[in-house]
């Protein structure tokens, strides 16, 4: 309340409810699916009214999104990174060997990155690059989740008809990855849709005969990536809304997206949400997002997947 509450009061024409009113308002609206004649009817107010406290509050707290989303600073890196499994199955190793300081750095994780599609109502132009390939018209959400599910970056408004590659190429994170880890071997976690990079780990694509290692690494690999579909099902089961986007308006699905998010985040930060968050399978198949590029992969990345996986040598 005391973020919002300066903002929401300035930004207002229309100043006959309290704060609170407004934001338990907009809270419901975003966590079911009623229609606005349904929510007048349950607020006691006119339709319009409704939908005006809605759309303006919604605006408000999208423009302090990153009060909310919040890429965490350099003294929380070791902590993030212990949560992931891959550290836990290598540390005897490192123990034994005596190369604990210098491999464990090697392998320290941040969190993990997807992109996920959320149906809309179809777009009066481009409805051919709003179709997803499963014939519906998406749009996209690109999220980094730490292992506590809490969402650190998040990008919105991407075509459904692209691939996540693609998507992360476009936000701004493809931009600032590099900047925010360059000083450390910190890293995130991708599926087979992304690029091999110094900072975004893959795993290794089932294109020939892979070792016993390198299975090993894409088991551990997968096992701490869930944590980001796992923020993806919490997020959803939450704030029902996101579950089909019934816009005019391209900007308002996008405020709708962000917004959630950060109420997403609010929530595990102050009601321990982490519990409620739904379970997911590990899948083996490859992405079907994935672009064939031949500059997928670098060096530097190469390198350094290829010496977490012989870890898992036994």
């Amino acid at each position: 309340m005391e973020i919002v509450s300066p903002q929401i009061l300035t930004d207002y024409v229309y100043t006959g409810l309290p704060v609170t009113d407004k934001l338990m308002i907009l809270i419901w609206c975003l966590a079911n699916r009623e229609a606005y004649r349904v929510l007048s009817r349950r607020f006691g107010m006119n339709q319009g009214t409704v939908h005006y406290v809605v759309m303006k509050t919604l605006k408000v707290i999208y423009n302090m999104a990153d009060r909310f989303i919040v890429w965490p600073r350099e003294e929380r890196y070791l902590e993030l990174s212990e949560n992931f499994q891959i550290v836990d199955s290598l540390g005897s190793f490192f123990n034994d060997r005596n190369h604990f300081c210098l491999s464990l750095n090697s392998i320290f994780c941040l969190g993990a990155i997807d992109a996920t599609e959320f149906e809309i109502r179809q777009p009066l132009n481009q409805l051919p690059s709003y179709t997803s390939r499963k014939c519906k018209t998406t749009i996209k959400l690109q999220i980094v989740s730490t292992h506590d599910l809490e969402i650190i970056d998040a990008a919105v408004g991407f075509p459904g008809s692209i691939g996540d590659a693609r998507v992360l190429r476009l936000s701004p994170l493809s931009r600032a990855l590099g900047a925010k880890l360059v000083r450390s071997n910190y890293h995130i976690l991708g599926d087979t849709a992304y690029p091999l990079r110094q900072h975004l780990l893959v795993p290794f694509r089932n294109n020939h005969e892979l070792e016993d290692h390198e299975m090993a690494f894409n088991r551990a690999l997968k096992r701490d990536r869930q944590v980001v579909e796992r923020a993806f099902g919490l997020l959803k089961m939450k704030w029902r809304r996101v579950k089909f986007l019934d816009y005019f308006r391209m900007r308002y699905a996008h405020r709708t997206l962000l917004v959630c998010c950060c109420f997403h985040n609010f929530g595990l930060r102050h009601d321990n949400w982490l519990d409620d968050a739904p379970d997911v399978e590990l899948d083996d198949e490859e992405d079907p997002d994935y672009e064939f590029d031949e500059e997928r992969e670098t060096e530097e990345g190469q390198q350094k997947r290829q010496f977490i996986a012989e870890q898992f040598i036994v």
